[in-house]
């Protein structure tokens, strides 16, 4: 079993998502702040709501290359096709593009695609391709030492790159994330929201989102299992994620979502995920 990247777990899709809502292009790196325990080399999933656990209501599969990386993602809708991701890597396994597709009968349709500049090894900027092939978006890093301490998402417009939000990263000694903040202007004279990162163990326990006013917004804790897998995702005090496991691999992970919008997503946000090896 392979661990290099661990996509399942809600703890990075969490805390980036919530915020990046304009992040359509610009999908953060999370393996740049945090040392990801790893990823289980399933070929399938399939999800289900907790309602009808015997129904599956979409599925991905997935194809991969000898160091394990997903080269292929394709998403099922009623047993079939409907979305396609490819991804192509260097010799250091570092994502050199991906591009995305729709299926329309029976015709992949290429959508957007990325593009990952690397200098000294380290990521310096991600383009953004829309369907005509020409740019539209892109992310740059900017480093102190080997770890990034910018992060700024741009799109073009009228023939000029133009703004749109930046985070800032700090490190602890053991060059662990352990805050980032949200800027909402080029000038970055003003933080819009801030995220607290705890560790026990070098392994992340917290992640805390406090808003402009000072006030807490949320509170994430993560606990894990004897084995050091992911077990649980807490969101002020109620599990919002729940992993399980059989023989050293991940067989199912539980969702619950409790928030003030029933229609949020699909089975209200309580779904469940099945992994086939």
């Amino acid at each position: 079993m392979m661990l290099s990247k661990f996509k399942f777990t809600v703890i990075f899709v969490f805390l980036f998502g919530l915020l990046c809502t304009s992040c359509q292009w610009n999908e953060f790196d999370e393996s740049l702040i945090f040392d990801l325990p790893g990823e289980f080399q399933y070929q399938k999933e399939t999800a289900f709501c907790q309602s009808n656990p015997d129904k599956g209501i979409w599925s991905k599969t997935f194809i991969r290359d000898m160091a394990g990386n997903v080269i292929e993602e394709t998403t099922f809708n009623n047993g079939l096709p409907d979305l396609k991701k490819t991804w192509v890597f260097n010799l250091n396994n570092q994502k050199e593009n991906d591009s995305t597709f729709y299926n329309s009968d029976g015709i992949w349709i290429f959508q957007y695609s990325l593009e990952y500049i690397y200098q000294r090894n380290r990521l310096t900027e991600i383009l953004g391709y829309d369907s005509g092939g020409v740019v539209s978006h892109k992310t740059t890093y900017k480093y102190d030492g080997d770890k990034p301490r910018w992060e700024e998402f741009w799109y073009f417009s009228n023939n000029e790159w133009k703004f749109q939000y930046a985070h800032r990263f700090e490190f602890n000694n053991n060059g662990k994330l352990v805050k980032r903040e949200s800027y909402q202007t080029e000038k970055k004279d003003k933080v819009y929201d801030t995220f607290i990162y705890k560790y026990l163990n070098n392994k992340l326990v917290e992640g805390k989102r406090i808003i402009q006013t000072g006030a807490t917004s949320y509170v994430l804790k993560f606990t894990y299992t004897s084995k050091g897998f992911p077990d649980e995702t807490i969101q002020d005090g109620k599990i919002i994620e729940k992993n399980y496991y059989s023989a050293g691999r991940l067989t199912e992970k539980h969702t619950f979502y409790f928030g003030i919008d029933p229609g949020f997503s699909q089975c209200n946000g309580n779904l469940i995920y099945k992994y086939e090896y």
